[in-house]
């Protein structure tokens, strides 16, 4: 399917198209007013127009062409981005290697969520009602991510040691 992209114009032209759509749609209305047997002074009507137009023109002179809710759709509405929440995990990784208290407020817990759902798909384990056998199955380190109490103090993980953390998880 063809997208429809949107050519930027130029200040002048924009200026010109909203004064001519500006002045068209006052005198329209005051002449709506006029037959209505309603008395409007013609240049109220048509500065009414101005800016209604020109606000028009600014909203979407701001909106960013890359902005989604710019876009045209390509695909039909109701077909969700079956990418969406790999999205979101990649953003959320992304911060956690910043500072630790990000690490241990967003990326931890997705993580021991992770180990949760491994624990009752794989091997059918509760780990709050058998933590003795989660422990074996998960092993030390997973244990501690799981357990373990935040260090704040502590420098975040890398990309590479929470890709490993991930490999570790999927390998239960």
């Amino acid at each position: 399917m063809k997208r429809l992209t949107r050519r930027r114009s130029s200040p002048w032209t924009i200026a010109l198209t909203v004064l001519l759509i500006g002045v068209g749609a006052g005198l329209a209305g005051w002449l709506i007013l006029s037959a209505g047997s309603l008395r409007a002074r013609p240049a109220y009507c048509i500065g009414v127009a101005l800016a209604v137009v020109a606000a028009g023109a600014l909203v979407r002179a701001c909106l960013d062409p890359a902005d989604p809710a710019a876009r045209l759709p390509s695909e039909p509405a109701d077909s969700p981005d079956p990418y969406a929440d790999l999205y979101f995990l990649e953003y959320r990784l992304s911060w956690g290697s910043v500072e630790r208290q990000r690490f241990e407020q967003r990326v931890r817990p997705l993580l021991v969520r992770l180990v949760d759902e491994r624990l009752r798909q794989r091997h059918g384990i509760d780990p709050a009602r058998d933590p003795d056998r989660a422990r074996k199955i998960v092993g030390e380190q997973l244990w501690q991510l799981r357990t373990g109490t935040p260090t704040p103090g502590e420098r975040p993980p890398t990309p590479r040691e929470v890709a490993a953390t991930v490999e570790h998880i999927e390998a239960i």
